[in-house]
């Protein structure tokens, strides 16, 4: 097998799991993330060969390398060669593709209530890998893309890029706000901000997007998941402050007694305010709240499970487990590296990375401050767990 094709192989897998393969417990989640993907088991000694950790003087089998392809979303390695030759010999019409890719957003209404459409989703989801392999068609897609209904709702509202927030999607944010210019995405907008400057601990940019906040009140019929998003910005804010979070616990707890009766008639209705508080919850060390919404996350997925792309829920219960493990200082044998989504892959490993096993190993420490400087959330790169957890639930 040429090295070319070898070499191309191990970066759509990384690129594919969302990071890199530098140690043997890499290789073990890794192990899970195909298993999840394609059904298929492979060997953790076979991984940690492919990449290089151990000498080995055999090459991978076929049915390795088969398997291997079919988890980044090829249907055999010949594929791979073309796209190999694609990437070296073509170039892109590039506005006949910008062309095709925003019409598939323009020609298409977004949805009615809190209705979900799990088509258009997937579809949202492929093009953004699409452009992750095709970068310079990124900024006038999201330019064109912003200026549609559809769009506004699945590319930006809905398909939330963590791991490109600070970078092309962040940026994007501003096409969105332009173009929709309501007071819903000027609360969406600016939640996402601060979102972003709590992770990244600019306390001066977090401010200055609350401020905005401040200014744009919402009104009784705001989307559950701009809601949510204003709420969680109201906690991040409180929390990068130290401010008692009481009032808004209460008030979270008062929405959710009403979305729960407005959802009685919309049957396509997905956990998105549940998923959003949920998180916001976990990350400031809420623990006990944070449960809480992900059991009534959990009660409406089990009704609207078939709409969603993947398991949203999932990294959270990990992710809560493995604190309480931690906290009692007993492995949870049942908690299992959920299939991480594409859009946030290197989040999601960052908050297993400090949320999971304790750091121990060097390659583990390398690979999240490389991690760290890739996505910008300085957050994580803070020693011990205070980050995380309140003074009420440290370990």
């Amino acid at each position: 097998m040429k090295q070319t094709f070898i070499t191309a192989l191990k970066a759509e897998l990384e690129h594919t799991f969302g990071r890199k393969i530098r140690s043997s417990r890499d290789c073990l989640q890794l192990v899970d993330a195909i298993f999840q993907r394609t059904g298929e088991t492979i060997n953790a000694n076979t991984l940690r060969r492919f990449f290089g950790l151990v000498q080995s003087q055999y090459a991978a089998s076929s049915a390795t390398l088969l398997i291997l392809c079919r988890y980044c979303g090829f249907d055999s390695p010949d594929e791979v060669e073309v796209n190999i030759r694609k990437q070296t010999t073509t170039d892109i019409a590039r506005q006949e593709v910008l062309h095709y890719l925003v019409s598939l957003f323009r020609d298409v209404p977004p949805p009615e209530g809190q209705d979900y459409d799990r088509v258009l989703d997937n579809l949202t989801r492929r093009t953004i890998e699409f452009l992750e392999r095709n970068e310079a068609l990124i900024d006038p897609f999201q330019r064109e893309v912003a200026r549609t209904r559809a769009g506004q709702f699945y590319y930006y509202e809905q398909a939330v890029q963590m791991d490109h927030l600070n970078g092309s999607y962040g940026k994007g944010l501003r096409y969105y706000l332009a173009a929709k210019a309501t007071p819903d995405a000027i609360l969406f907008a600016h939640a996402i901000q601060v979102f972003r400057y709590w992770l990244n601990q600019d306390l001066r940019q977090l401010d200055k997007h609350m401020s905005r906040l401040a200014d744009t009140p919402p009104h009784p019929h705001l989307a559950p998941h701009i809601m949510g998003r204003l709420m969680a910005a109201r906690l991040f804010h409180l929390h990068a402050h130290g401010e008692i979070t009481d009032k808004l616990l209460a008030e979270m707890r008062r929405y959710q007694s009403i979305l729960k009766i407005t959802r009685e008639n919309s049957p396509s209705a997905v956990p998105d305010f549940e998923l959003i508080i949920c998180e916001a919850l976990t990350l400031t060390g809420h623990l006990t709240e944070a449960r809480e919404y992900l059991q009534r996350g959990r009660n409406y997925y089990a009704a609207s499970h078939h709409l969603l792309p993947n398991e949203p829920l999932a990294i959270w219960e990990t992710l809560l487990s493995n604190i309480d493990g931690r906290r009692t200082r007993k492995k949870n044998k049942a908690a299992s590296i959920p299939s991480l989504d594409p859009l946030c892959r290197k989040y999601h490993s960052l908050l297993l990375y400090r949320l999971g096993t304790p750091l121990r190993q060097p390659s583990a420490k390398k690979q999240l401050a490389t991690l760290v400087e890739e996505t910008g959330f300085q957050i994580f790169a803070q020693p011990g767990a205070n980050f995380i957890l309140n003074k009420k639930e440290q370990f």
